[in-house]
């Protein structure tokens, strides 16, 4: 740090790494507001969307880099974009930090966010720094869409498909084994510290997808919210859930079957995309080697999660357990 005070310090090393002013109207960072220019989006639509993530909550210091805090903070942003359909161009930035990420973290935190920020062509346009107890960092994303995917859709059917696309189960296998000290690979490690949105979103437009969702929260969660809020039933086949190496070893007979679905189930922050297909697009769907069919839409009008693993009922198990608790992780 220089003779600045800590905020400007701050704000100066992330105009250096993050300010790309030639992308917007305006100054960029610096002024108290940015401006943008929404009549150069001509038809397309403007989707905003922004996350936080809390040390002791989203990232432990003795877990993670604080380049692993900027990627996560960046790619649950970004997952939550492309899920929609759009293409990430502005972002807002507000840090919350102690002394310590002032005076040791800031420098690799902005490195790995301009980092990121250059490589998607975005550009930081504002936010806020202040002194905390507590390192908190916030982010909010605004991009462009052409067409926007919707969670809700009112042309669903009897029939149509529901997909995920993306493994899941890494970020709470590597969250455990860091909680209790086992040692685990720095890949498997980075599913929990740096998890990465779903890159190829092609297919959602491709396979004319009705609705969309990232998953974030536990998987069960997930599909519970697409249930509730296109009031449909969703047969769901735990058997045909894309899950990561780690947990597959340990299929039934080895563990019970219900401890088995309930890791799947409770898995959370992987970032995986689930979407519902056409029931026409079942053809196409399964020539995408990254997309898995996991189950189909039954009756429209009334909301239900139906769960089975290899013919067998799995409903019982659903419970407060499969809820992703973010006041009560440590």
């Amino acid at each position: 740090m220089d003779n600045k005070s800590p905020e400007r310090s701050i704000i100066q090393k992330l105009k250096e790494v993050c300010n790309r002013s030639g992308f917007i109207p305006g100054e960029g960072i610096g002024d108290d507001a940015a401006f943008l220019l929404t009549s150069s989006l001509e038809h397309n639509k403007l989707v905003i969307t922004t996350d936080s993530i809390v040390e002791n909550v989203h990232f432990k210091q003795s877990w993670s880099s604080w380049s692993d805090v900027a990627t996560k903070l960046f790619e649950m942003n970004l997952s939550d974009l492309y899920v929609k359909g759009a293409v990430p161009h502005w972002a807002l930035l507000n840090i919350n930090c102690d002394h310590n990420f002032m005076n040791h973290g800031i420098e690799e935190f902005a490195d790995k966010l301009g980092e990121l920020f250059f490589k998607f062509n975005i550009a930081l346009i504002g936010g806020d720094t202040t002194a905390s107890a507590t390192n908190t960092f916030s982010l909010t994303m605004l991009g462009v869409a052409s067409e926007y995917l919707y969670r809700k859709n009112n042309t669903i059917e009897k029939g149509d498909l529901i997909v995920q696309c993306g493994q899941i189960g890494g970020s709470n296998y590597g969250m455990e084994m860091l909680k209790k000290e086992i040692p685990i690979s720095e890949s498997i490690k980075s599913k929990y510290t740096a998890p990465r949105a779903q890159r190829n979103i092609k297919w959602l437009f491709d396979l004319k997808a009705k609705a969309t969702i990232d998953q974030s929260d536990t998987l069960f969660e997930t599909l519970e919210i697409l249930s509730k809020e296109n009031n449909i039933e969703m047969e769901i086949e735990i058997d045909k859930i894309n899950i990561v190496p780690e947990l597959s070893i340990n299929k039934p007979p080895f563990i019970p079957v219900e401890n088995y679905c309930r890791q799947i189930l409770q898995s959370s922050e992987d970032l995986s995309i689930i979407a519902i297909l056409p029931g026409q697009m079942k053809e196409k769907a399964e020539q995408i080697k990254d997309i898995n069919i996991i189950g189909k839409v039954g009756n429209i009008g009334k909301e239900y999660l139906s769960l089975v693993y290899q013919d067998k009922s799995m409903n019982e198990i659903i419970n407060k357990n499969l809820i992703f608790n973010h006041f009560d992780i440590f």
